[in-house]
């Protein structure tokens, strides 16, 4: 008696175990298909482009399983097309600009969400130099000028001192396409160099084919034909041309990631502390420690900040989406991919050459796709684990850390800081030595250049009569001493601390007081990745052990063909080749062949077949009248049942020969 009751306790067991993986399963399919994705396509920034398209195939697998399709063009074309709404989404490494000669903005609600941050890395091809290029902003400036035409140019060995420099020809290879890069490149030789910028655009406005939009003052997308230049299409081609086995002396400006993929050396550049510092994620983003975030989500970029760690030019990148009115299937799609860019694509991103955003930027992107985009999903419990631990802080990257000290610098969304700072009551010395008066860039008061020149371009940017760095005249108040109201560059109003203040209280980086998301704030169910412990049971579907009525089961012998007639406007021809089982319902059903000892159910009402091959753990997709679903589901749920009814019956089987047993007794 005691062995039946031990028997009876153990097929309760095994049942109810059998009825837990059943529902597990149930829980994770409908939980898979209650959001529908939908493909999404988009282009842009070819700056941007080796970590998006990391992130589009690192989504493409579970538990994602998105299909995003991303082209790398430049950034011009990504808000060409977006505005045009030729694609859903588009990458830009710069916003829209209020000028003439730039697409349009948009006609329909969107938004910009920061989404990498990289450095601009002078990529080179010198055979037989023995140790690593060095450029400051000069030289560099007068490399893709045209000014310094051989890698021996008192200009460039002036910042090499250690290198015994060949007297071959410089071959700069030019973006030809309207580039972010371009932009960005020119906006930081306008900021460094004025004097040399205005010199070059005087000297090329008359070459054939030139560029009609030139600008001495402004940036633009395309980079000035100049002689000797080589004007190529795209990041990777100008990659790729510098990289060329008979491309002795050629240089080029692309990503970091770009020579990291060809395995090319890129140039340490001097930054403002005197420092020659290479396009690490660590230096980066100690320089983007001093952008400003506007509103909108972009930056107005400080190629002058302070700090050992600190390379320049550096810049970000933003992926523009359409918010109000948007497809929510689309919308849920972005958000998934987003949700991963920000958060453990950030982690993947130093691998590759790109730097972290920093926890404030990437809770900043989540919370706007959150709050603003149609269909958006919630972040995972994973994806919530991952945000940065925190953002570089001006004080920290001037006291040359290279770890973020865990603060969070929080987005602003209504005072910015100037690029710049000046003063409007105060005489002071420019930093590059004149004792003139400097002038907002936004003023109608003639600026003095920082290097200036009559009409020509000085070869070491210095004119005869110059004062040291720091020094001030003695009617000026010291520079790292004063608190101004400024101008910004481009007629923003706003007051600000000087970029050097060292008074204790400091402006932290995008200084509001907000509530920031804690990084554990949700607890989201995820689908375990290709769990193998797990059944999935879609929606309406009838199991092949029970068989309702008016159902009719042919077992067919192992290749055979059996035709079998449903009742009633209902003509179903079913083959079933070596063996199978068919289930079929009347009523519109659909037709399912399952090869090699496979089971099938056909759902009456115009159900969607699944297919099932081999009895194993394949995939079919699943899609139930009424639903949009672009989710794979796994085919096992067959398996779970299957398993439970075969414990089920053994466990039967050996509590009626225990019985017998004591009968016989």
């Amino acid at each position: 008696m005691q062995m039946a009751t031990q028997l009876r306790k153990l097929t309760i067991v095994t049942f109810l175990m059998t009825l837990l993986v059943v529902m597990t399963s149930a829980t994770t399919a409908f939980a898979s298909l209650s959001t529908s994705y939908a493909p999404i396509i988009g282009s842009g920034s070819s700056f941007a482009g080796p970590e998006v398209l990391d992130w589009q195939t690192n989504t493409s697998l579970s538990p994602y399983n998105l299909n995003v399709n991303f082209t790398p063009t430049n950034s011009s074309d990504g808000r060409f097309s977006f505005a045009n709404q030729t694609i859903d989404f588009g990458v830009t490494d710069i916003r829209y600009q209020p000028f003439p000669y730039d697409t349009k903005s948009p006609q329909f609600p969107f938004m910009y969400v920061p989404v990498t941050a990289g450095g601009l890395a002078f990529m080179y091809h010198i055979n037989g130099l023995d140790g690593t290029l060095q450029l400051s902003s000069y030289s560099a400036c007068s490399i893709f000028t045209g000014y310094a035409k051989y890698w021996d140019d008192p200009v460039i060995k002036a910042d090499n001192p250690h290198l015994n420099l060949p007297h071959i020809r410089i071959f700069p290879v030019t973006r030809s396409d309207l580039a972010g890069t371009n932009y960005v490149f020119e906006e930081y030789c306008i900021d460094e160099q004025p004097a040399l910028w205005a010199a070059f655009i005087a000297s090329v406005e008359h070459v054939v084919g030139q560029n009609g939009d030139l600008s001495a003052t402004e940036p633009r997308s395309d980079w000035p034909l100049f002689p000797g230049s080589i004007p190529v299409n795209g990041s990777a081609t100008a990659a790729d041309t510098v990289a060329g086995a008979t491309s002795n002396g050629y240089i080029t400006a692309v990503e970091t990631a770009y020579a990291l993929q060809r395995h090319f050396p890129v140039a340490s550049v001097k930054n403002a502390s005197g420092d020659y510092t290479q396009p690490t994620p660590v230096d980066v983003a100690s320089a983007l420690a001093y952008a400003t975030q506007l509103p909108d989500g972009t930056h107005v970029l400080d190629f002058n900040g302070l700090g050992p760690h600190v390379y320049n030019p550096s810049t970000y990148s933003y992926l523009l989406t359409p918010t109000t009115g948007w497809n929510a299937a689309k919308g849920a799609t972005l958000s998934a991919f987003v949700n991963y860019a920000l958060t453990v694509g950030q982690q993947k991103a130093t691998e590759i050459g790109y730097a972290s955003l920093g926890l404030s930027l990437e809770q900043y992107g989540a919370r706007q796709v959150q709050n603003n985009v149609p269909g958006a999903v919630p972040l995972t419990a994973v994806e919530q684990a991952a945000y940065a631990t925190g953002d570089f802080t001006v004080a920290e990257v001037q006291a040359g850390d290279t770890t973020p000290g865990g603060g969070v610098a929080t987005t602003t969304t209504t005072t910015t800081i100037p690029k710049k700072i000046v003063t409007t009551t105060t005489t002071t010395v420019p930093k590059k030595s004149t004792t003139t008066t400097t002038v907002p860039k936004t003023t109608t008061t003639t600026t003095i250049p920082k290097s200036t020149t009559t009409t020509t371009v000085p070869k070491k940017n210095v004119t005869t009569t110059t004062v040291p760095k720091k020094n001030v005249t003695t009617t000026t108040v010291p520079k790292k001493n004063v608190t101004t109201t400024t101008v910004p560059r481009r007629n923003v109003t706003t007051t600000t601390v000087p970029k050097r203040s060292t008074t204790p209280t400091t402006v932290p980086k995008r200084n509001v007081t907000t509530t920031t998301i804690p990084k554990r704030s949700t607890t989201p169910t995820t689908v375990p990745k290709r769990s193998t412990t797990t059944t999935t049971i879609p929606k309406k579907i009838v199991t092949t052990t029970t068989i309702p009525k008016r159902i009719v089961t042919t077992t067919v012998p192992k290749r055979s063909t059996t035709a079998t007639t449903v009742p009633k406007r209902s003509t179903t021809a079913t083959t079933v080749p070596n063996g199978a089982t068919t289930t079929t319902v009347p009523n519109s059903a659909t037709t399912t062949t399952v090869p090699n000892n496979a089971t099938t159910t056909t759902v009456a009402n115009s159900a969607t077949t699944t297919t099932v091959a081999n009895s194993g753990d394949s995939s079919a997709a699943v899609t139930l009248p009424g639903e949009s679903s672009s989710l794979p589901t796994t085919g096992g749920y067959q398996t779970g049942i299957a398993l439970g009814g075969g414990i089920l019956i053994i466990a039967g089987e050996l509590v009626r020969r225990r019985l017998r047993r004591r009968r016989k007794r």
